[in-house]
C-alpha cells in the first residue's frame, strides 16, 4: 500500500488496493523465479534512495533558512484546536512513525560493508540507522517550516519533493521510494518461510508445511534466474493473508499499526527477558532500564492510538498463531510418545548390528529408530553387510551422541536450510544406487494429518527419487491421533472419562 501510495504523481486516480493486489502477485512470482539477473542492479535504487532524500531534506532546511519559517497548510479543524490537543496529537504522531526504524535492516541487506563479519554488520547498521535518524528529523523540520500544504493521499517525503521540485521531482523520487519499499516486502515475503521453517522445527508449525515443502527456483524467461528454493505453501499462504489485510485495511496507516504493534510486542518481550536474566544474575544496567521503560510506553501509546485503526488485528492474527502452535506442539509430542521409540544409544550398539561391512550404495534415512527402522536392519544384515544409516539432525533440541558406529551418519542441518534440500545435496555427493525410506503411517483427525506428516513423505519421495533408486519401505506400525488425545494435551484438566466413549466408537 505505501509503495502504491508513493506513486502518486505518476498515477493519481489508480486503485490502491487493486494495485497493490497485483505487487503481491509480483513479489509472489519472485519468489518462484528470482530476480534473476537483475539482483545485481538493485543496489543502485537503494543507494538513490538515501542520496536523494538527504539531498531533498538538505535542500528543505536551507530554503527554510533562506526564505524563514512558514508552518504547514493544514485543515480548520486542526487549526482552531487549543494547546491542550498537542500532546494528544504528538503522540499519535509517534505512534504513526514508530515502525520507521525497524526497517533498517532493508538497507543493510542491499547494503554491505566490507569488513570483517560481524564489526561489518554493526557498522552497516550504525550508519543505516544515522541516516534513517537524520532524514526523520529533517522531514519533521520541512513539513513543520516549508509551508506545505497538507494532502492526507500523499506521504509527507513525496510532498517535500513535490513542494520543492515540482511534479517532476516528485514523480522520480515517488518511484524510487515505491522500488524501495518493494524491496522491503520482498525481505518480508523471504523472511516468513524461514520462520515458518524454524517454527516448523521447533514443532510449532505443521512439517508439510514450514520445512518439508520446498522447491527449487526455476530460471525465469530472459531474466535468468538464482540457484535456490523456495516454499509454495508458504508463498500462498502470505499471499492470501496480504490478500485479506489489503482489502479490509487499505490504508498504510492501519497496517503501519499492525507493524508496529507487532514489531514493539516483540522488542519488549526481548527486552524483559533479557532485563529478568540481568536480574537473576544480580547486573542490572541502567541503560536495559531505561530502553524497557521507553518501549514500554512505545508499546501502550500505539495501542491507545492505532489499535481501533487496525492494530487489533495483529492480536487477533497473534492468537492464531498461538492455537496453531500449541495443536502443532501437542500433535508431534502425543505421536513422539506413540511412536515407541528405540532410544539411539540402543539401536546404535545393537549386537545384530555390529561386525558387518558397509554397504555405502545403500543409504537409510532415518529420523528415529522407530521398531519399523529396526525391522528393516534386522532383515538387511541378513546379506551379511550393513546398509549406511544417515539421520539429518534438523531438531535444536536433540543432542549428538557421543560415540557411533562407522555404520552411522548424522548430518546436522543448518538453521535456514530446510531438510529436503540437506537431504538432496547429501545424495548428489554420496551418489548411491538405492535410498531406502522408512514411513511410520499415521491415522486420525483428518486431512489435517497430511500437513503434519503426509506431505513430508511425498514430497521427500518425490525429491529424492529424482537423484537416486528411491525404495520406500512400508511396515505395519501405525500411530492413532484422535482429536481427544490433542485437546487432553492442550487442556490437561479436562476429565478424560468425556472422551473415551467417542474414542471407542471410532476404534
Amino acid at each position: 500500500i505505501a509503495g502504491v501510495e508513493a506513486l502518486h504523481f505518476v498515477y493519481p486516480d489508480m486503485n490502491r488496493v487493486h494495485w497493490a493486489l497485483v505487487l503481491v502477485v509480483l513479489l509472489s512470482l519472485i519468489q518462484r523465479y528470482g530476480l534473476g539477473n537483475l539482483s545485481r542492479f538493485m543496489i543502485w535504487p537503494v543507494l538513490a534512495f538515501y542520496i536523494s532524500n538527504v539531498i531533498i531534506n538538505l535542500t528543505g532546511i536551507f530554503t527554510i533558512l533562506e526564505n524563514g519559517w512558514h508552518p504547514p497548510v493544514i485543515g480548520d479543524d486542526v487549526k482552531a484546536a487549543g494547546i491542550e490537543m498537542a500532546i494528544p496529537v504528538i503522540l499519535a504522531s509517534v505512534a504513526n512513525g514508530a515502525t520507521l526504524m525497524t526497517g533498517v535492516e532493508v538497507g543493510y541487506s542491499s547494503v554491505n560493508i566490507p569488513y570483517h563479519k560481524g564489526r561489518a554488520i554493526r557498522i552497516s547498521m550504525w550508519i543505516l540507522f544515522g541516516l534513517v535518524l537524520c532524514t526523520y528529523f529533517m522531514q519533521l523540520i520541512n513539513f513543520m517550516g516549508l509551508g506545505i500544504v497538507y494532502n492526507d493521499h500523499i506521504p509527507v517525503p513525496i510532498a517535500i519533493a513535490e513542494h520543492l521540485g515540482g511534479h517532476w521531482l516528485a514523480t522520480g523520487f515517488g518511484v524510487i521510494t515505491a522500488i524501495m519499499l518493494l524491496l522491503a516486502a520482498q525481505t518480508a515475503q523471504t523472511d516468513f518461510p524461514l520462520e515458518m521453517l524454524r517454527a516448523a522445527r521447533s514443532r510449532f508449525f505443521p512439517r508439510g508445511v514450514g520445512d518439508m515443502a520446498w522447491k527449487k527456483t526455476r530460471p525465469a524467461f530472459l531474466l535468468g534466474g538464482h540457484e535456490g528454493v523456495y516454499n509454495p505453501r508458504a508463498t500462498i499462504i502470505l499471499g492470501i493473508l496480504s490478500a485479506f489485510i489489503l482489502w479490509f485495511f487499505p490504508s498504510s496507516h492501519a497496517i503501519e499499526g499492525m507493524y508496529g504493534l507487532a514489531v514493539v510486542a516483540a522488542m519488549n518481550i526481548d527486552l524483559t527477558s533479557y532485563f529478568l536474566r540481568q536480574i537473576r544474575t544480580r547486573k542490572i544496567s541502567l541503560l536495559t532500564i531505561v530502553a524497557l521503560l521507553a518501549m514500554h510506553a512505545m508499546f501502550w501509546n500505539i495501542t491507545y492510538n492505532k489499535f481501533f485503526e487496525g492494530a487489533w488485528f495483529i492480536v487477533v492474527l497473534m492468537l492464531l498463531y498461538f492455537i496453531v502452535f500449541q495443536i502443532s506442539e501437542a500433535i508431534y509430542e502425543i505421536w513422539e510418545e506413540k511412536l515407541k521409540v528405540v532410544p539411539l544409544e540402543l539401536g546404535l550398539w545393537y549386537p545384530a548390528f555390529q561386525n558387518h561391512p558397509v554397504n555405502r550404495k545403500h543409504i537409510v534415512l532415518v529420523s528415529k529408530f522407530h521398531p519399523g527402522v529396526v525391522h528393516f536392519l534386522r532383515n538387511f544384515v541378513r546379506s551379511g553387510q550393513m546398509p549406511l544409516v544417515v539421520h539429518f539432525r534438523s531438531d535444536p533440541g536433540e543432542e549428538d551422541p557421543q560415540e557411533m558406529p562407522e555404520w552411522f551418519l548424522n548430518v546436522n542441518v543448518p538453521p535456514d536450510t530446510d531438510t529436503i534440500t540437506a537431504i538432496n545435496q547429501f545424495i548428489r555427493d554420496e551418489k548411491p544406487e538405492r535410498v531406502h525410506l522408512i514411513p511410520l503411517m499415521v491415522r486420525g483427525i483428518g486431512p489435517i494429518l497430511n500437513l503434519y506428516f503426509g506431505n513430508s513423505i511425498e514430497r521427500l519421495k518425490y525429491a529424492i527419487s529424482r537423484h537416486a533408486d528411491l525404495q520406500v519401505e512400508y511396515n505395519r506400525e501405525r500411530i492413532v491421533l484422535h482429536s481427544s488425545d490433542i485437546l487432553l494435551h492442550i487442556l490437561p484438566f479436562l476429565p478424560a472419562r468425556w472422551f473415551r466413549a467417542q474414542e471407542k466408537l471410532h476404534e
